[in-house]
């Protein structure tokens, strides 16, 4: 790492800008382990703490940063040896829809356990000699944590997704100084992280030969579950937390101390169906611009299609392959009756997510958010595009229900009963 910058994330402006992602990099390659990150209690995020008695300014931390700009027109470059050859979702070779063979992974996964099953299978085929995936915590069953799996039970405990913060990167320390070859699990931002790293130093370079990204609409603050634990309102103690599995779109499922279990529908008023979708986030998520993840080697995601919204009741994912080593992998995995995959056509995928709509509505985000002087991420390598007025009154609707989240659990209640009883006013209007 021969980088020679005169600050860090702290003095660049980073975390009190609001544009730390709580990716967890900058602890990881920090060569003084002078960076902790800290859950900030007020935000429900993960922000760095900066020893400054350690830190000697030498700036790796903030050349490694997802949080400021993400350079996809250089990384595409270095990274997939081409600039992205589709707009909306960047480099790729082919997109699949598929779900793995093992029923019990398929069912207990958040969308077709195509993840869990390629990890393990190339753990068993001795491609990777582990995983950077992410495991709930026993002692503190709120805050889950990453960590690197060496064996198949361990990956196999790491499946479905984590509706909170999680440093992932953090654990890059771990594979920085470990013999052997690895892959990594993680969301748009973490893969942005990892790849900015192998950039800054070759040796992680050579270690990480896969790089799996979750398709991220955004991430939740620790306040969204703790919201959802208060209207649930039993007052015991929570031991596990599962945020998908039980079959797709899935269900939460709480355990308590006391051996009971609640669940919460997917679409839930109290979870997806309304309140994670609207309120609760991480104000760079809000700015965020790169939803497919495109630095992934595979990019994968929810098939939020008519054709399943309507009959796939166990799970299936979609997924974009962008990298020759990936899609082989696949295609052994698929020959050796691992996972069931079939091609899909992209437009099918820009379908399932809304990219065209996500695109414009980001447009509008960074626009407003820059109109009142605050600072955004840079996405090098975006096409220009117009905005609509629609697009920024949506944005300004949209900033105001997550900071009533930021401010209050009441605020939030005041404004369910408020949607609520406009639905109720639209429905009696449409019937007369």
């Amino acid at each position: 790492m021969n980088m020679k910058p005169s600050n860090n994330v702290e003095s660049a402006g980073i975390i009190s800008s609001w544009l730390c992602t709580g990716c967890g990099t900058c602890a990881a390659v920090c060569p003084k382990k002078s960076i902790i990150l800290k859950i900030d209690q007020k935000s429900g995020i993960y922000l760095p703490n900066i020893a400054k008695d350690k830190c000697n300014l030498c700036g790796i931390c903030l050349s490694v940063c997802p949080g400021r700009e993400i350079d996809l027109k250089n990384l595409n470059q270095i990274v997939f040896g081409q600039e992205a050859n589709d707009p909306l979702l960047g480099s790729l070779i082919k997109c699949y829809a598929g779900c793995a063979s093992d029923c019990h992974i398929r069912y207990s996964s958040s969308s077709g356990g195509i993840i869990t099953a390629l990890l393990a299978y190339a753990l068993k085929e001795r491609i990777i000699d582990g995983a950077l995936v992410v495991r709930a915590d026993e002692r503190k069953p709120l805050e889950p944590y990453s960590f690197v799996a060496r064996t198949i039970e361990e990956i196999i405990c790491a499946r479905t997704s984590r509706y909170c913060p999680i440093p992932v990167n953090n654990s890059l320390r771990e594979i920085l100084y470990s013999e052997g070859h690895y892959a990594v699990v993680g969301l748009p931002c973490h893969i942005a992280g990892v790849r900015k790293a192998e950039k800054a130093n070759e040796k992680l370079k050579e270690k990480i030969i896969l790089h799996f990204c979750l398709v991220c609409n955004h991430t939740p603050t620790f306040r969204a579950t703790q919201y959802l634990l208060s209207k649930l309102n039993t007052g015991r103690a929570v031991k596990e937390i599962f945020y998908r599995g039980n079959g797709w779109p899935g269900a939460m499922t709480v355990r308590y101390q006391d051996g009971s279990e609640r669940f919460v529908e997917h679409l839930d008023f109290k979870y997806w169906g309304f309140i994670f979708q609207r309120f609760f986030w991480p104000r760079r998520c809000f700015l965020c611009d790169d939803k497919s993840g495109e630095l992934g080697d595979v990019s994968f995601m929810d098939p939020y299609l008519p054709e399943y919204n309507r009959s796939e009741k166990i799970g299936s994912t979609l997924f974009i392959v962008r990298s020759p080593f990936a899609d082989d992998l696949i295609n052994k995995a698929i020959e050796d009756g691992v996972i069931a995959g079939s091609e899909i056509g992209k437009e099918r995928i820009k379908e399932s997510q809304l990219l065209q709509e996500v695109r414009q509505r980001n447009r509008a985000r960074r626009m407003l958010v820059k109109f009142f002087k605050q600072s955004i991420p840079l996405y090098s390598g975006r096409p220009k595009g117009k905005v609509k007025i629609t697009d920024l009154f949506k944005a300004a609707f949209d900033y105001l229900l997550i900071r009533s989240g930021d401010y209050s659990f009441y605020a939030v209640d005041l404004c369910c009963y408020t949607w609520k009883a406009g639905k109720r006013v639209k429905s009696l209007f449409l019937r007369n």
